[in-house]
């Protein structure tokens, strides 16, 4: 069991989480009930009596984990209970932003409410260009909203917020220092720009959202399309994409990836390359989940050890989903 034992947690903790998140109440009754199932299966039917102890420990988890989830949820209601439909003064600063059917869209994280220090992450939306990039801090009066959407859930936001005049009330500091995350942001602005320059229409929107999992830029024309027929795992960034960057540095330090020190500083391109890549893409869940896999796999080649899948699937399952259980409402991590 020892051999594989993250793929057991990890893998437990996801689907668990899962079911929880979308079936909600009747969710958790049925994997505590599947739970329960599994260890009286493993103690008393003689036939699972090798796999006994491995069954019993994923009943455990299966318990553990929707016990956990459902701590984690009702913290997270009373966390949005507090200014759920209340106008607020918020400042806030500005970590990202995207323009989606003439809306813009602001993922912000809050300094202060009402002159009260508060450390959240809100969406504001808008239907004007505020012009508010990266590291700016915006000041605003708005109305907060519990978020419903599962994605923007998944990405740990708390609240979306918007005035009835989207944002007529508001000023924005451009001065702000920027800190090291301005850096990605910058890099796929630029990126976007040119594609956008290069290559019109919606087939620019496509290579924005192929290269850069921006899926913000499609009309809902062309994204639905994608849904229909099953191919929107095309559009987000999970193995394939980390699997050909991390190939893209090998190539270009193939003259000294076989000497001894040049194996370790191909290493180390290549994990500070994938993490990059994971910070322009906006660390979506498909991108750690791969870019995780993909580091371990890699370390394991620097000291010569054999990595397990299931293993490496497991570990990364636990790091995406430990800190932030609704991580599972991103169904493009899910589907990678």
């Amino acid at each position: 069991m020892t051999r594989r034992l993250f793929a057991y947690i990890g893998l437990s903790m996801l689907i668990t989480f899962s079911v929880v998140f979308y079936f909600g109440n009747y969710g958790a009754y049925a994997a505590a009930a599947a739970a329960l199932g599994i260890i009286i299966c493993a103690l008393a039917v003689k036939a699972y009596r090798e796999n006994r102890r491995v069954l019993v420990f994923v009943g455990i988890m299966i318990l553990l984990s929707v016990g956990y989830f459902t701590t984690y949820n009702s913290l997270f209601e009373i966390k949005t209970d507090v200014y759920n439909q209340k106008s607020v003064t918020l400042r806030a600063k500005v970590i990202d932003s995207h323009t989606n059917e003439g809306y813009n869209y602001y993922e912000v994280k809050s300094t202060r409410i009402n002159s009260k220090s508060e450390d959240i992450k809100i969406l504001l939306k808008s239907s004007r260009d505020l012009g508010a990039e990266y590291g700016d801090i915006i000041d605003c009066e708005v109305t907060l909203r519990k978020i419903q959407n599962s994605y923007y859930k998944s990405k740990g936001y708390l609240y979306s917020a918007k005035s009835d005049k989207h944002l007529l009330n508001y000023s924005i500091n451009s001065d702000a220092d920027k800190d090291i995350g301005y850096i990605p942001y910058f890099i796929r602005d630029k990126l976007t720009y040119s594609i956008n320059v290069m290559i019109k229409g919606y087939e620019g929107e496509l290579c924005n959202a192929v290269t850069l999992g921006d899926k913000f830029g499609l009309s809902d024309e062309i994204y639905s399309k994608f849904r229909r027929t099953g191919l929107s795992y095309i559009i987000v960034i999970s193995g394939l994409h980390m699997a050909l960057a991390a190939g893209f540095v090998m190539t270009l330090l193939r003259p000294v990836r076989n000497k001894r020190l040049g194996r370790v500083f191909c290493f180390i391109s290549i994990i500070v390359f994938i993490i990059l890549y994971m910070a322009v893409t906006g660390f979506a869940s498909s991108a750690v989940r791969s870019g995780i896999m993909i580091i371990i796999l890699y370390t394991g080649r620097v000291f010569k050890l054999k990595s397990d899948t299931f293993n490496n699937l497991g570990f990364a399952a636990i790091l995406l989903t430990v800190f932030n259980p609704f991580s599972v409402g991103d169904v493009g991590m899910l589907m990678s």
